[in-house]
């Protein structure tokens, strides 16, 4: 039996999204939805979930207490966080499903080998038993997946590892997405908009994450995001380049009596006794934390574009104060999406904590930071010049009515102007000096009216030539 594994790590989008304001304000109770999700996943499947594949297992995390004091430190592996994990399910199948998933799995190695034009799926053995994927919030999610290394795994096998591993997850990924996860969190969207609950965004309502949006019409489609490895072998095993590229003495983390090296490329955790890597909960802990909040810095800075280069001039107004609460909106989530980047990770303790800093460091989670901040400091200058716009539009609009108004009171005025003067006239009442009540006297009605017309107009255009633009 090798004593060599390597452990996937894939992010991933999936079309489930919570509000982060409301979070913020409401999320204590969040608690009773889930569970009466739970309860009506297993009890009233049919009625409550017409749309979820059969065979398809899905558990709401529940949040621990906030009396217990001992829940702040629960591993992210069994309940999420004390502080608002960003883990919210858990998604597995059941033993009418496996067959099927192990022949996608097959399929999908098969393909990769082909892809490639080297054959590593005799020395890189699938262990569909630790297969997990994990849904979070912002529309990401994580698969897991340990493959086992043959003795055979030469040289020129690790050459084409990262390739190949990137392409048997993007092909095992893509079926089951489509058959399996995108129906069923499609089906719990519509679960939680038919209990009202407003704390899970309609997909219909992806200001921010608009790429997945139902709007956008594809939200079907395979959206890996990357395959990041870590190479579980002991001591003295990893001599190959492709491990030792990735190792520094200096920046090893302990994890009892293991050597834990996180690098910006692969990871590579050195063993003391051939442990497997579901014994180093703490350092999968740090890494999927840190997976999970670059793939959100980065998925959001993506979509932050979409505001960046929006345009006004053919707009109508209601399209542009939809466009203005969106950038509230989105303005809004990006700086909850910073404070709880900031505010979680003081809460890790131990490995975790040690593991999720170092790959801060690594993969320069700063300059995405601030390209996010700049992006989101852009969308509000927009935000200003677009309230600014409408309001400039509103009072254009402001002054054509009046005008109008004024143009209607200038015929008006004429035409009793008129009236008045042949009034006078008829009682015979003469003035030798014409004054503007007399003019009615002088003047044919039809001229009252092409007078008071012509000023109307005269008026407009010199409103419409002198209006500050």
């Amino acid at each position: 039996m090798s004593t060599r594994s390597l452990r996937l790590v894939a992010p991933f989008r999936c079309q489930f999204n919570l509000d982060s304001a409301k979070m913020v304000e409401e999320g204590e109770n969040f608690n009773v939805f889930l569970q009466s999700l739970n309860t009506d996943f297993r009890t009233a499947r049919e009625r409550c979930f017409p749309n979820v594949p059969q065979g398809i297992m899905v558990e709401a995390l529940l949040r621990p207490d906030d009396k217990s004091a001992e829940s702040r430190y629960i591993s992210l592996e069994q309940a999420g966080s004390h502080f608002n994990s960003p883990k919210q399910f858990s998604v597995g199948f059941d033993e009418k499903l496996r067959p099927d998933i192990a022949k996608y799995m097959q399929d999908a190695a098969h393909e990769a080998d082909k892809v490639c034009g080297k054959v590593l799926s005799n020395v890189l053995s699938p262990m569909l038993e630790t297969l997990d994927i994990a849904i979070y919030e912002k529309t990401i999610a994580i698969l897991t997946l340990d493959l086992a290394i043959d003795d055979r795994f030469n040289d020129s096998d690790w050459a084409m590892l990262d390739e190949w591993t990137t392409r048997l997850v993007f092909f095992f990924l893509n079926p089951i997405y489509r058959k399996y996860i995108f129906p069923t969190f499609r089906g719990i969207n519509e679960y939680a908009q038919s209990r009202g609950e407003k704390r899970i965004r309609s997909p219909r309502e992806y200001y921010l994450l608009f790429d997945l949006s139902d709007e956008k019409g594809n939200a079907d489609r395979t959206r890996l995001l990357w395959v990041n490895r870590t190479l579980v072998c002991p001591k003295g095993e990893a001599l190959n380049d492709w491990a030792t590229r990735h190792m520094d003495a200096t920046r090893t983390i302990d994890v009892n009596g293991a050597h834990a090296h996180m690098s910006w490329g692969n990871n590579i955790i050195e063993t003391t006794n051939a442990e497997r890597p579901a014994a180093f909960s703490g350092v999968w802990d740090g890494l999927y934390l840190a997976q999970y909040y670059y793939a959100v810095l980065d998925v959001v800075s993506k979509n932050l574009k979409r505001f960046i280069c929006a345009t006004y001039d053919k707009k109508q107004n209601r399209e542009l104060r939809a466009l203005s609460r969106a950038m509230d909106y989105v303005i809004n989530s990006v700086t909850v999406i910073e404070v709880d980047y900031k505010d979680f990770p003081m809460e890790l303790q131990g490995v975790p904590k040690a593991v999720f800093r170092r790959l801060e460091k690594e993969w320069d989670f700063s300059t995405l930071l601030l390209n996010v901040r700049g992006k989101r400091d852009l969308c509000k200058s927009h935000g200003e010049l677009l309230t600014a716009y409408i309001n400039q539009r509103n009072s254009i609009r402001v002054e054509m009515v009046l005008t109008g108004v004024a143009g209607v009171g200038l015929v008006g005025l004429m035409m009793n102007l008129s009236s008045y003067g042949r009034a006078l006239k008829r009682e015979g009442y003469t003035n030798d000096v014409v004054g503007l009540l007399d003019i009615g006297q002088h003047l044919s009605p039809s001229v009252m009216i092409w007078i008071g017309l012509f000023l109307a107009v005269a008026i407009s255009i010199f409103v419409s030539m002198n209006r500050t633009r």
